[in-house]
Parts: C-alpha cells; structure tokens; sequence
C-alpha cells in the first residue's frame, strides 16, 4: 500500500517530489498523483483528525475501493466455479 501519510509528512518538511519517491519507495507519478489529489482536496500535514493511510486512498482514490471490490469479487466467483 502507498504511504500517503509519509508523503505528506515529507512534502510538508519541504522535499522535492523525487525525494518523496525515494524516501518513500513510491514512483514519481504516485507521489505526483497523490499531492495533485491532496491538493485538490484541501489535506495538509498534520491532520486535522488522525486519518491512517486506508482512509486517506478511500478520500482520495475512491476508484480503487471500487476496484478492490470488484477483484474480491471476481475472486470469490473463480473460487466458487472450481468447487
């Protein structure tokens, strides 16, 4: 899973984006996406409220929630048709 708190950690003590990526292990892209998203969604470090890295990808990528559920999905169905 991304680190979106670090991220933002690191990003509020001034790296550049390469230096997130690093510190991070995440890509560029990711962490560009991410800022992009925190930005676009009005979230700084600290947190206003304790949000743990879940929280902050089903605020910010909701689309992977829906993914996610898809594949368990897909996964039970391929799961019940070998039974």
């Amino acid at each position: 899973m991304v680190k979106y708190s670090e991220i933002l950690r690191v990003h509020a003590q001034g790296f550049s984006q390469r230096g997130i990526a690093s510190s991070c292990s995440s890509s560029r892209n990711t962490v560009s996406e991410v800022l992009e998203r925190v930005n676009a969604h009005s979230i700084s470090w600290p947190f206003d409220k304790d949000m743990s890295d879940g929280d902050l990808q089903e605020l910010l990528f909701p689309e992977k929630g829906v993914l996610l559920i898809l594949e368990e999905s897909q996964t039970v169905n391929t799961s019940t048709k070998n039974s």
